[in-house]
């Protein structure tokens, strides 16, 4: 074995042609990671929105059942009740009964349906997705295309510049301990 007297200076240029591409390499990955995460994310944004909106109409729903269920029940204990929605909706007055005049009433509809309608649940806020600068440019498939491909070119350079040829022998010398050839 040979032991050569290498100088600091040697050691550490050398070390900086390990490293040369390291950094190339991480942002190129992290671009990747970028353009293929970042839509995903959006779109689970945007899957939760539309579950929360679908909930909200659920309840709404299952409300207006239970109204709904509570009337005919009430509708089915009660023949009063029965019997003066049949006469509303046959339009029909009783001997001794008078219309009262009401302002504005036209020739509406007859229906109970007013007894039981539930409101409808608030409008939830339109969609908003994922903010800046870089998740708005990943939303293009052009500029999705354009940093795939700059990433893979950095990721390239990062591969060749940090590269280290083997030593004549045949040996790595990035595994050897310093000043030991």
């Amino acid at each position: 074995m040979r032991v050569k007297n290498r100088s600091p200076r040697t050691r550490k240029n050398r070390r900086r042609l390990h490293a040369g591409g390291a950094p190339l390499l991480c942002v190129g990955i992290a671009i990747i990671a970028c353009v293929s995460l970042l839509p995903l994310a959006d779109e689970n944004h945007q899957l939760a929105w539309e579950r929360e909106k679908l909930r909200a109409d659920l309840a709404q729903l299952k409300e207006q059942g239970r109204v709904n269920d509570e009337f005919l029940q009430r509708v089915a204990d009660d023949p009063t009740l029965a019997q003066r929605l049949a006469q509303r909706q046959m339009k029909y007055i009783r001997e001794g009964d008078s219309i009262l005049p009401l302002q504005g009433s036209g020739k509406e509809e007859m229906s109970p349906f007013h007894l039981v309608a539930v409101p409808p649940p608030p409008p939830m806020p339109p969609y908003q997705p994922v903010g800046g600068a870089l998740a708005t440019l990943v939303r293009q498939p052009r500029a999705q295309l354009y940093l795939c491909g700059a990433a893979l070119l950095m990721i390239a350079s990062g591969l060749v510049l940090g590269y280290v040829p083997k030593s004549a022998g045949g040996r790595d010398d990035s595994a050897a301990p310093p000043g030991i050839v």
